[in-house]
C-alpha cells in the first residue's frame, strides 16, 4: 500500500509545502552546495518495501545515496544513479529499490549533477517525485484496551471548531434556499463539502499528534502542531466569511432590526472591494467641437432633471480602464522611479569571496586563477547580469592579451582556455559574437606568438562541442549560426587548428550533436580536399563518420555524409567507402539514403568506364 509522507526539510532547511515530491516536484536553488539533503518524513513508522524515484528531466543528478535517519545515527542502505541523456524531453527516468526497513524518516543525498551546459548552465538538480510503498507498523508499546491519558495541548480542539462551522454553513445553506439565493446557495454547498474533507484530514492529524506525545516525539509532534495550524489558516482563506456567519449559537432573543437602534445594520457584511476606481482619464464623453455650435440643446424643466440626472453618457472601456488593482498601482508608483544598473545588475564593491560564492563550484578554482591574471574588476564584469558589462569584461581581456608577454601567455592558458569555455555559452548574440571574435584573436595572433601552437588540442577539447551546439540547434538565431560557421572557417585555415578540431569532431560519441558536428565537418571539407591528413581528415575517421551520418534521422546529416563518402570514393579511398557500405549491407540495407548512395557511386562507376553492370555486397 502506498505510504504518506510528507518533505520535513531541504538542505537543512524546514520546509512547509506538503505538496513537495507528492505532487509538485523540487528544484535545488542556485548555488547550492553539494551534497544536498532531502528529508522524507512518513506519516507514522512503518515497514518500507519499495521506493520509486522520479528524477527531474532537466536537472537529473547524476548519483542519490538512500539513508533511514533515526535520532541516534544514520544508516546507508544503498544508492542510485541516474543517466545523462534522454531520448526524449518528455521522459522521465524512474528507479524503483525494493528493501525492508522499518523506519519513519528516509533521507536522500544527492551528491552532484549532471553538466548540460545548455539546459542547466547553474549546475542545478531536482527530483520529480517520490512514491513510498509498505504498510504501517501497529505500536507494540501500546495496549490498544487499556485507556491511558493523553497529554493535551493548551490550544482548543481545531476539529470540533470546524464542525461547527460545518453546521453554521449547512444552516446558512438552507436560509439561502428558502430566499431563493441559489448562488449562494450553491457557494455554501462547495464550502461544505471542503469543511467535511478538511475535518476528516484535521482528526488525523490530532490523532498523529497525540501518538507523537505519547511516544515522546516531541519532534514530530512541533511538525504536525504546525500542519494543523497551517490547514487551520486554509481553511479560514478559502471558506468566504459570509457563509460562517450565526455558526455560533447565541443565546440572544431574535427580534427585529433597528428595534431599538436608529442605526442602520447591512446583513450580510459587504466583502471588500478588490479594485479601486481612479480618474486617471475622463468617464464622460466629450463633446464633438466641430459640432458644438450648431444649436444650444434646450433647458428642461426642473422636474425633468431629476429623472434624467441619473442617466448620463459614459464610456464604458474608459470605467473598466480605470479600474485598477491596488498593487498595480504600487507597481506603477515604484516603475516611476529609474532603477540604477549599478544595483540592479553589478555590484562594483564585489569581493573575491562574494564572486566565488554566488558561481557553481567546479568553477571556482579557474575563476580564482583568472582573478590573479586579468584583476576582479574584469571578472566581475564578466559573471554580470548586464550584457553591456560582459562586453566591457571582453574588451578587457583582449586588452590584457595584447600586453601578455610570451612568459606570461603560457602561464595564464589555463585560464584564457577556461574564459573562452565559459564566453562561448553566453546566450546573447551580441555577446556571442565578441567571444568568437575573441577565440580568433587567440587562434590568429595570441598563442602564434606566445609559441603555444602545441596547446591547439587543449583549446579545441574546451571549445568544440559548444561551437557544435551552436550550430546544430535549428531554434537558434540564424545570425548566431552564420557567424559561428564564418569564424570557426577562418581559424581552421590554418592546419594544425583544423587537425585538432577535426579530430575532435570525428571522434565524438555517435548521437550526441551529431548535427553540429557534422556542419562543422562539412565546412572543413569545403576549404580542404579529402582526404587530407595534414587538416585531420584522414580517410578511415571520416569515412567512419560519414557512415554514421547517415544512419541519423536528420535529413541534413543524412544529405552531408552521403556528399562526403561520395567525395571519399571519387578520391581513391575506394576501400574505406566499401568497407563502411559492408556494415550497411549486414545491418541496415534497407536505409533509403545507403540505396540511393549505391546508385550513385554505380552512376559514377559506369559514366568513368571502371565497371559496366550494377556493384552488390553480399556476404
Amino acid at each position: 500500500m502506498p505510504l504518506d509522507f510528507v518533505v520535513s526539510s531541504v538542505e537543512g532547511v524546514p520546509n512547509q509545502d506538503r505538496s513537495l515530491l507528492v505532487s509538485t516536484p523540487w528544484v535545488s536553488q542556485n548555488g547550492s552546495e553539494y551534497p544536498i539533503d532531502v528529508e522524507l518524513v512518513l506519516r507514522r513508522k512503518a515497514e518500507v518495501e519499495k521506493i520509486e524515484l522520479i528524477a527531474h528531466n532537466i536537472y537529473i543528478p547524476r548519483k542519490v545515496e538512500i539513508l533511514t535517519k533515526t535520532s541516534n545515527a544514520e544508516h546507508l542502505i544503498g544508492e542510485v544513479e541516474f543517466r545523462k541523456n534522454k531520448s526524449s524531453p518528455d521522459k522521465f527516468e524512474m528507479k524503483n529499490i525494493f528493501l525492508e526497513e522499518k523506519c519513519s524518516k528516509i533521507l536522500f543525498r544527492i551528491a552532484e549533477a549532471h553538466i548540460n551546459v545548455n539546459d542547466n548552465p547553474q549546475v542545478l538538480v531536482g527530483l520529480e517525485s517520490v512514491k513510498l510503498y509498505g504498510k504501517f507498523l501497529a505500536d507494540s508499546g501500546l495496549d490498544l484496551f487499556d485507556e491511558k491519558p493523553h497529554i493535551e495541548s493548551a490550544s482548543k480542539s481545531f476539529s470540533a471548531e470546524i464542525e461547527t462551522f460545518i453546521q453554521g454553513v449547512k444552516k446558512n445553506k438552507t436560509r439561502y434556499v428558502a430566499n431563493e439565493d441559489f448562488k449562494m446557495a450553491k457557494e455554501a454547498q462547495v464550502a461544505f463539502g471542503q469543511l467535511v474533507k478538511a475535518k476528516k484530514e484535521m482528526e488525523e492529524l490530532e490523532r498523529d499528534k497525540r501518538e507523537a506525545v505519547d511516544e515522546e516525539d516531541f519532534e514530530r509532534a512541533e511538525e504536525l502542531q504546525q500542519e494543523i495550524k497551517a490547514l487551520r489558516s486554509n481553511v479560514l482563506a478559502v471558506i468566504d466569511p459570509q457563509l460562517l456567519d450565526n455558526a455560533l449559537e447565541t443565546s440572544e432573543p431574535s427580534r427585529p432590526k433597528n428595534l431599538f437602534s436608529t442605526e442602520e445594520k447591512t446583513f450580510p457584511p459587504q466583502k471588500p472591494k478588490l479594485f479601486t476606481p481612479l480618474d486617471l482619464s475622463p468617464t464622460q464623453v466629450p463633446a464633438d467641437p466641430d459640432h458644438s455650435f450648431f444649436f444650444t440643446p434646450p433647458r428642461k424643466a426642473e422636474s425633468s432633471q431629476r429623472s434624467t440626472s441619473s442617466r448620463r453618457v459614459t464610456n464604458k472601456f474608459l470605467e473598466k480602464e480605470n479600474m485598477i488593482v491596488p498593487a498595480a498601482l504600487r507597481r506603477r508608483s515604484t516603475a516611476e522611479k529609474p532603477p540604477t544598473p549599478s544595483k540592479t545588475f553589478l555590484r562594483t564593491d564585489m569581493t573575491e569571496d562574494e564572486l566565488l560564492a554566488s558561481i557553481p563550484p567546479k568553477d571556482r578554482p579557474n575563476v580564482h586563477s583568472s582573478i590573479a591574471s586579468f584583476g576582479i574588476s574584469t571578472m566581475r564584469k564578466i559573471y554580470s547580469k548586464s550584457w553591456e558589462s560582459r562586453k566591457d569584461g571582453i574588451s578587457e581581456v583582449y586588452e590584457r592579451l595584447q600586453r601578455m608577454t610570451t612568459s606570461e601567455a603560457s602561464g595564464n592558458f589555463e585560464c584564457i582556455n577556461f574564459l573562452m569555455s565559459h564566453l562561448l555559452k553566453d546566450p546573447l548574440l551580441s555577446v556571442f559574437k565578441d567571444a568568437l571574435s575573441l577565440l580568433a584573436y587567440v587562434c590568429d595572433d595570441w598563442m602564434p606568438r606566445a609559441q603555444l601552437e602545441k596547446f591547439y588540442g587543449r583549446l579545441a577539447t574546451e571549445t568544440y562541442d559548444i561551437l557544435a551546439q551552436r550550430v546544430a540547434q535549428s531554434s537558434n538565431d540564424k545570425r548566431a549560426i552564420k557567424k559561428t560557421v564564418e569564424i570557426f572557417e577562418h581559424i581552421c585555415r590554418q592546419e594544425a587548428i583544423s587537425k585538432a578540431y577535426s579530430q575532435r569532431l570525428l571522434s565524438g560519441s555517435s548521437g550526441k550533436n551529431e548535427r553540429g558536428r557534422a556542419l562543422l565537418i562539412e565546412t572543413l571539407a569545403q576549404n580542404y580536399s579529402i582526404p587530407n591528413n595534414s587538416a585531420g581528415l584522414q580517410e578511415k575517421p571520416l569515412a567512419s563518420f560519414a557512415a554514421r551520418c547517415i544512419r541519423n534521422p536528420d535529413q541534413q546529416v543524412r544529405m552531408i555524409g552521403k556528399q562526403l563518402l561520395l567525395r571519399l570514393y571519387d578520391a581513391g579511398s575506394t576501400d574505406a567507402v566499401r568497407h563502411e557500405l559492408q556494415k550497411f549491407s549486414n545491418e541496415d540495407s534497407n536505409n533509403p539514403t545507403y540505396r540511393r548512395l549505391l546508385d550513385e557511386i554505380h552512376t559514377a562507376n559506369v559514366r568513368s568506364g571502371k565497371i559496366k553492370k550494377k556493384i552488390s555486397f553480399k556476404f
